[in-house]
């Protein structure tokens, strides 16, 4: 618990006007203030009287904050009544806010209450449980858009295709978009939707410009989320990173600015509240957020978290597991893209080492952890994506580890500052219907990979999220560079911890293929993703026989004395035996030759004097028919293959 910091239910300015100054907003409705230690408990007492409050926790063992607010979710038992719920309700003097479809209940604690929600949520699972079957906290997460800015003036699009030539970039580390779209013969389908939740997006962007380029939006103000507002309501400028995700995942081709990874599909922005580069996120808005697009978008992108750890509650996580099964325009599941991070630590582990996830280049200040964790990256059909620098490594402030699934082209940047790293930034759209060409970290990463999914469930819209999911794993390429990045004596352990200073994949015994620390199962590739789905399109090919017959060669008939010395060779090229029963050979003027009866074993050859049937010298036809008269073989040649006394070959057997 926090000696010098609470968090109070009250906004910077009301704070202000009461004399307080040290504080911090971190949700549309809370603020944490910080104070003399000394003073912490008799402040709040004060604060109290007016506006719930409560101290400050951190997870055990480390500074990782515990923001509490003033609200719970609660999951009832099956066999829970009305009446024994409401009662619940009010012993505990809680205030109903939100219902959610399968029955749990987001409740606001009162000052009546007489307890923070840490301990109500252990008082409820432990005094109730004959009719509380979950209680979580509802916390704030004090999230950040994952985006790694870098040096303008790069070449464009190096991602998408492999024809830029600079020697910081490598054909290995494009996705091949664009041959992707060559195969599907199309820029992606307008009816698959992909969803971009972040700080919103320039609806008049010139990139976004077709009609019906968006198949909604919608923005958060306060608890509330809010459908089909203004559009220019969902950009404020300078918040341009939501605009930027967009562009990557879908920016149209029209000659004037960007390409995005599936230009011909729709989007779904959403707006996150927002303030100085934070996004105020919580259990019980994202819990609103996807009932909200449950059925509304086939991927949803996230270039937005927080390290060491978020773990989102089991309402949470239990809605996304449905969603990514059931949920979707089609009913066949979400794909779920979420950006690993950009803190050069891990995404989860547990252990006595400790691993920096922050460093203040001016201060000096350094945070460090020995336990990161994030419950959604074990979700099926939830895929965190890590940063692939232009040269075909791990971009030095990727996030790396267990978790970890694909990589997706981005920029590079050295996490500390401590010495340039190789690598170009990404061309995206901005607002005000610019460009930028430094965009990057594993927020450009995320939504370029929830475009390539966009592309495939265009090829096959019968594909489920899981299935989506699957195919991009087992596809991801795995030809990339190892070379670790050199490390600074004073500070070995800075660059990657030693845990995970291996990037080589691994044999772990997943489906999916071999996976590796540093790049997970590979960077996404979309034209092997591509080739994958649509050879599971393609019509079935007939098994082909055991037995397969055909005419091998031939000796015509040149001028001179081998006229009437006609011969054809037939050739049994399957693996089993065939009876040959009353079958026949036809010229080209239907003389029949009847096939002497035998039974021709594999690979074997039958030659045949023909009697009836002429193969003249300037050219001609010759078919094989079976018992049934259906043809079995048939074969045409000219005068110009025709040289006396040779046989003219057809096939040959293997």
């Amino acid at each position: 618990k926090s000696t010098d910091r609470f968090v109070i239910r009250q906004l910077p300015r009301q704070l202000t006007d009461r004399g307080y100054v040290l504080h911090d907003q971190i949700s549309s409705h809370s603020t944490l203030v910080r104070t003399d230690p000394q003073e912490l408990d008799r402040l709040m007492d004060i604060v109290r009287t007016e506006a719930i409050a409560h101290h400050l926790y951190f997870w055990p063992g480390t500074e990782n904050e515990v923001l509490l607010t003033d609200r719970v979710l609660i999951r009832f038992q099956p066999a829970a009544t009305d009446e024994q719920i409401n009662e619940l309700i009010a012993r505990y003097a809680l205030l109903v806010l939100r219902t959610y479809p399968n029955g749990e209940i987001l409740c606001q604690l009162s000052n009546q209450t007489d307890m923070n929600p840490a301990k109500l949520v252990c008082c409820l699972m432990e005094d109730e449980q004959e009719l509380v079957a979950m209680a979580d906290m509802d916390l704030n997460f004090r999230m950040k858009p994952q985006a790694v800015p870098d040096d303008p003036s790069y070449e464009r699009h190096w991602h998408l295709h492999t024809r830029m030539i600079h020697p910081e970039v490598s054909p290995l580390a494009s996705t091949y978009c664009e041959t992707a779209w060559q195969l599907l013969g199309s820029y992606g389908n307008s009816e698959v939707v992909i969803g971009v939740a972040d700080d919103g997006c320039d609806m008049r962007h010139r990139d976004f410009d077709s009609v019906a380029k968006f198949a909604g939006w919608g923005a958060f103000s306060g608890s509330q989320f809010l459908l089909g507002l203004d559009p220019g309501q969902m950009y404020r400028r300078g918040d341009e990173h939501g605009t930027s995700c967009a562009g990557v995942a879908a920016a149209e081709v029209d000659g004037l600015l960007t390409v995005g990874a599936a230009p011909g599909c729709r989007l779904f922005p959403i707006r996150w509240e927002t303030q100085s580069g934070q996004y105020f996120v919580s259990d019980s808005k994202f819990r609103t957020l996807l009932d909200t697009i449950a059925d509304q978008v086939d991927i949803l992108s996230n270039s937005w978290g927080a390290s060491p750890q978020v773990n989102w509650s089991y309402s949470v996580i239990q809605r996304v597991k449905e969603l990514a099964e059931t949920g979707g325009r089609r009913g066949k599941g979400i794909v779920f893209c979420f950006a690993a991070g950009n803190e050069n630590c891990p995404i989860n582990h547990t252990g006595n080492q400790d691993i920096p996830y922050f460093h203040d280049p001016q201060t000096g200040r350094l945070l460090t952890s020995r336990y990161f964790s994030h419950n959604l990256s074990q979700v099926p059909g939830v895929l965190f994506v890590g940063a692939l620098a232009s040269t075909g490594q791990r971009a030095h402030y990727s996030n790396y580890g267990p978790g970890l699934d694909l990589m997706a082209p981005s920029s590079n940047l050295h996490t500390y500052g401590f010495m340039r790293v190789p690598g170009l930034g990404i061309v995206a759209a901005e607002g005000g219907s610019h460009l930028t060409d430094d965009f990057g970290g594993t927020s450009s990463a995320c939504p370029l990979v929830a475009g390539i999914a966009a592309l495939l469930i265009s090829a096959d819209p019968q594909l489920t999220a899981l299935e989506i999911a699957r195919i991009l794993k087992e596809t991801a390429g795995k030809e990339l560079d190892t070379t670790p990045y050199p490390r600074r004596a004073n500070h070995p352990a800075w660059d990657i911890s030693p845990v995970y200073e291996d990037g080589s994949f691994q044999d772990t015994g997943e489906p999916e293929g071999s996976w590796s620390p540093w790049f997970g199962f590979g960077k996404v590739d979309a034209e092997a993703a591509m080739r994958r789905v649509l050879q599971a399109q393609a019509p079935a090919q007939p098994a082909e026989p055991a037995a397969r017959i055909s005419i091998g060669a031939a000796l015509p008939n040149p001028v001179g004395g081998d006229r009437g010395r006609e011969m054809v060779y037939l050739f049994n090229t399957g693996s089993a035996a065939l009876e040959l029963r009353a079958w026949s050979l036809y010229d080209a003027k239907n003389r029949r030759d009847e096939v002497p009866a035998t039974t021709l074993e594999p690979g074997g050859a039958l030659a045949i004097r023909l009697q009836k049937v002429r193969l003249p010298n300037d050219g001609g036809q010759l078919t094989l028919r079976d018992a049934e008269g259906r043809v079995v073989d048939s074969v045409v040649y000219t005068a110009d293959q025709v040289v006396k006394g040779r046989l003219l070959s057809f096939v040959f057997p293997d």
